[in-house]
């Protein structure tokens, strides 16, 4: 039987309020459980080469390729909309996407293509991306693609992504099956061994692959969300840019922060970062002249947020050294 108040029915961590544009929203509500599916062949054959852009597009390494007959044909793909100087979600979108393609790493990346698109063009040349790869740490086989600011919003407008602002760009995920015609949505802050099982299933090989823990942890009704405050908002809010004794990510390692830091200052960074950095602390400056492309987002957390947040990083730092991930998988679904 289970404890009332350990476990949770299976959702995404509610409610944290995201700083974007002219007021806050929240994005990392309750997802979806299910996956968007708004393409297939046998249903609307239109996501194919007679529907899909054939516009020039330019990578992170200034190489040009035609989009859909080199990217796109033939190919299974998962594609999201960023921008680099985007100071709010974007960092934790695809800090978020990386530990996705970390939970498909046995998949050969000549099977399984990452795309993400800038909707930025006009700023966002072939240097910036670079410089935005290389501090998510993406590699080679992850694109980032730019190109003229008309033929990127022909290309967007036909995968639906057609804001006319930057800052209100949708946060989804597409993940497309070129050769069948398939075509979904899903996000980035539901649950990410849910959207590595959908993606799995696209091929059987990929499915038979699959570990039983993930499998068991993403079809689970409940989440147990442990005893330890902020374990949760640690892997939901922290976890996808910072690593606990495992070596600096796009953020600094959180190993023993407590200890290094006045626990004031680590409360005020955590809840109101923008502040900070906008007082010209010193500290919040030499953080970011060491990690220059990624802002710290604004999330909304309270200042109780942030001491149970602090709370979990300490009994982490003093606790078992073994792998974050494995250890959280453990106790909430991410």
């Amino acid at each position: 039987m289970h404890s009332a108040g350990k476990y949770v029915k299976n959702v995404a961590i509610p409610a944290m309020a995201v700083v974007i544009g002219f007021g806050l929203v929240a994005l990392l509500r309750p997802a979806a459980t299910e996956t968007t599916y708004f393409s297939s062949a046998s249903q609307d054959a239109r996501w194919g080469k007679s529907y899909l852009p054939n516009l020039p597009v330019v990578d992170q390494d200034g190489k040009v390729y035609r989009f859909y007959d080199d990217l796109i044909q033939g190919r299974k793909v998962i594609v999201n909309f960023v921008f680099t100087s985007c100071s709010a979600i974007c960092p934790l979108t695809m800090a978020r996407m990386v530990q996705l393609k970390e939970k498909l790493g046995d998949i050969p990346s000549k099977d399984l293509k990452f795309y993400s698109i800038t909707v930025d063009p006009e700023h966002d040349g072939p240097a910036e991306l670079k410089r935005y790869a290389d501090a998510f740490q993406l590699g080679p086989d992850w694109k980032m693609l730019t190109g003229k600011p008309e033929d990127l919003q022909i290309i967007r407008d036909k995968l639906g992504e057609r804001s006319r602002m930057k800052s209100e760009h949708r946060h989804e995920m597409l993940i497309g099956n070129d050769p069948i015609g398939d075509w979904s949505k899903d996000s980035a802050y539901g649950d990410l061994d849910r959207v590595a099982l959908n993606i799995r299933s696209m091929d059987p090989v990929w499915q038979r692959s699959s570990s039983p823990a993930t499998v068991r942890s993403a079809n689970s009704d409940f989440i147990d969300m442990s005893d330890t405050p902020g374990e949760a908002l640690y892997v939901k809010a922290c976890a996808s840019c910072h690593t606990v004794g495992h070596g600096d990510r796009v953020g600094p390692d959180l190993q023993d922060v407590s200890t290094r830091r006045d626990r004031a200052w680590l409360t005020r960074i955590i809840s109101r970062p923008d502040a900070v950095l906008a007082s010209n602390d010193p500290i919040a400056r030499e953080l970011k002249t060491r990690f220059p492309t990624v802002a710290m987002p604004n999330l909304g957390l309270s200042e109780q947020d942030a001491a149970d947040v602090l709370h979990y990083i300490d009994s982490k730092s003093g606790g078992d050294k073994g792998s974050p991930g494995k250890t959280l998988a453990a106790t909430i679904k991410q």
